[in-house]
């Protein structure tokens, strides 16, 4: 028999005249009885191939389309179909026999001169393999996979042993029972066709094997054939010129396997129960993933057509074809098929989807579309409404029609870590709404029924601000400053705290906006002797970051109003002013008089003896003064000061002084 590697076929019509006249002298049988049995953990593309012993050569045939594969080694077409699925598979493999050709064959004419095939057969073994293969599929992702599937093994292994199924079934324990009858089997054998039973059928069948090759191994096939290069024979010979390197064959079932991965992540996500929600309620979703799997199902067909033919080429046409499967590697590291676009894509659907499912398990309204959610906004009596929101969800998705990478981000919408300490009543609320300003999804905050930003950074919360200076009507607030971030602008919110948590979540936030790089913000238009609650937030080119903590400023009281300072005599001033007005009617216990020579540092202070709204001072009135007052009550808070006032300078002082002025300019001249 004659072989062609060149496209992995046997040439079945050729028959040596030394077959027919020394059959019997050329050809040599000699017993090779062994059985082996082993477990199989992995379930890779290079896991089946070793548990076959294949060849490079032959994988490479096998990977491209080349060669079909049937009984046992149908092994290599049933991978595992989901991230549920554990798999255990047991495998059976004896041999019987081995017949071989004289070496005499060679020296045949039509042997030697034969021009369609590559290789002469010359020895054949035979035997037979069975692989067994037993799924069990969680419904529960939380469980403990690597428990279960080590459970599932030692269940498997108690049949390496012996054959006999009453053996086996009596050396279960009473949990290994149980667990087995949730096992699935398929078998792919040489001598049976492929079937599909439970775990007690399996047994049996297993018990039956060594019985199906026959009394005397006549129902045994080929398992291992070797073979004998015609090249040898005559240089003119058919040859294959050049086979695939062992590192472009890895690369080229790294590729099928990851397609292979990938699709099985994407069917998962449609028929996992947790998602059903989704699948019904977004049927775009579904449609994405379904077509996403189509996607690659075609490229893994075409990729492999391809490999064929480039495989072919190698073996015809020597080196020179490395370059062109090369090349192919190469496209398909450029095209949108590689294993970070694809990873890429399937993780921002996945979080996509379960971000959804997190909204619905903590009951949160879920709206889809604008009108729905201007609907809630309206009725809303909530300060903020942080709305979760899916952009791209139900739209169109230009990865599925170029399958392009996009470099997107999903944040996941973590409730329990929002921090609502500051006795605000914040509204949760999830929504599918297309925008094409932020793909994938983000968090958007509203506030009093307006859109505020389409990219709220939970969590993500600046320093406290720092209080630089507090007046009757004003708060000078100062920013803490970053070398990470980078501000366009800071939003400083304000309202009024009374008493009672409750009416303080229901009162509006004012607003005052400051651009970068101020440090500092006046927030003004406030109220004398009054609390507020302040926070800010930074609002970067990525986007708005959370509020800061809020801080709470009592600006001053009002001031005493209109002082008026006059001299007594040389050396004495008297200061009058009317009292402040009283935003709670408190009584003043008595003021503060503030003077200070004008150009100085630094102010003296005396007090008056009572709520006497008037002060006699001595001061040296030689000199240019400044006064001021202040209030101070019972409860020991002080009012703002009143505007500083100048203290008049003595007259016969004065006309002395420039008496002297005239003076010195008359004697310089």
């Amino acid at each position: 028999m004659l072989y062609d590697c060149r496209n992995e076929s046997f040439l079945l019509w050729i028959c040596f005249s030394v077959e027919q006249q020394h059959h019997a002298s050329m050809q040599l049988s000699l017993p090779r009885t062994h059985t082996e049995v082993k477990c199989i953990e992995g379930d890779s593309l290079q896991d089946r191939f070793r548990a076959l012993d294949v060849t490079a050569p032959l994988r490479a045939s096998v990977l491209s389309g080349l060669v079909e594969v049937g009984g046992a080694a149908g092994y290599l077409n049933h991978p595992v179909q989901s991230t549920l699925q554990d798999r255990v598979t047991l495998q059976y493999r004896t041999t019987t026999r081995l017949d071989m050709l004289s070496h005499r064959v060679l020296q045949e004419e039509t042997v030697r001169t034969q021009r369609k095939a590559t290789h002469v057969v010359m020895a054949v073994l035979y035997g037979a393999q069975a692989f067994f293969i037993f799924d069990s599929k969680h419904i529960n992702r939380q469980i403990n996979v690597r428990r279960e599937k080590t459970k599932m093994l030692d269940v498997i292994k108690k049949m390496f042993n012996t054959f006999n199924s009453e053996d086996i079934f009596s050396s279960l324990t009473d949990s290994e029972k149980v667990n087995s009858l949730l096992y699935q089997c398929t078998v792919h054998s040489d001598v049976d066709p492929t079937t599909t039973m439970d775990y007690d059928t399996a047994v049996e069948v297993y018990q039956s094997l060594p019985k199906h090759l026959g009394q005397r191994g006549e129902k045994a096939v080929p398992v291992r054939v070797w073979l004998y290069p015609l090249k040898n024979l005559d240089h003119a010979a058919a040859c294959v010129e050049f086979e695939i390197s062992e590192d472009l064959l890895l690369r080229a079932e790294k590729v099928l396997e990851h397609l292979r991965r990938v699709t099985m992540r994407c069917q998962d996500m449609m028929s996992d129960h947790t998602n059903a929600y989704v699948m019904k309620w977004f049927p775009y979703a579904k449609d994405k993933l379904t077509q996403f799997s189509q996607l690659l199902s075609e490229y893994q067909v075409e990729f492999q057509k391809i490999l064929a033919k480039a495989t072919e080429f190698i073996r015809e046409n020597g080196e020179s074809g490395l370059l062109w499967f090369r090349a192919i590697l190469k496209k398909h590291d450029q095209s949108p098929f590689t294993p970070q676009a694809l990873d890429h894509w399937l993780h921002n659907k996945e979080a996509e989807v379960n971000a959804v499912n997190i909204c619905k398990t903590k009951n949160l309204p879920i709206v889809k579309s604008e009108k729905e959610l201007e609907t809630v906004l309206l009725d809303s009596q909530t300060d903020r409404v942080l709305c979760f929101t899916l952009t791209s969800l139900e739209d169109e998705d230009p990865f599925l029609s170029t399958m392009k990478q996009r470099h997107r981000s999903v944040r996941k919408y973590n409730l329990t870590s929002y921090d609502s300490r500051d006795g605000e009543n914040i509204k949760f609320i999830a929504a599918v709404i297309p925008d094409i300003r932020v793909p994938g999804s983000s968090i958007r905050l509203y506030q009093q029924g307006s859109l505020i930003t389409t990219n709220f950074q939970l969590g993500l919360k600046p320093d406290p601000v720092q209080v630089a200076e507090i007046k009757q009507s004003c708060v000078l607030l100062q920013f803490p400053q970053s070398t990470i971030r980078r501000p366009e602008r800071y939003r400083v919110e304000y309202r009024v705290m009374t008493t009672g948590v409750s009416t303080v979540s229901k009162r509006p936030w004012n607003v005052v906006d400051t651009l970068a790089p101020a440090e500092t913000c006046l927030v003004p238009g406030l109220k004398p002797f009054t609390l507020y609650q302040i926070r800010y937030s930074v609002i970067e080119h990525s986007g708005m970051n959370d509020f800061s903590k809020v801080i709470e400023v009592k600006t001053l009281r009002s001031p005493p109003e209109q002082l008026y300072v006059n001299c007594l005599d040389k050396e004495t001033i008297k200061g009058t002013w009317f009292q402040p007005e009283s935003e709670d009617g408190a009584s003043v216990l008595h003021y503060k008089v503030d003077y200070k020579e004008t150009g100085l540092e630094g102010w003296s202070t005396m007090v008056t003896e009572g709520p006497e709204c008037y002060c006699d001072v001595t001061l040296n009135l030689s000199t240019c003064y400044r006064v001021r007052v202040s209030a101070v009550y019972g409860e020991g808070d002080t009012s703002e000061t009143s505007r500083e006032t100048d203290v008049p300078v003595n007259g016969e002082f004065l006309h002395n002084y420039l008496r002297m002025i005239r003076k010195l300019k008359v004697t310089l001249s």
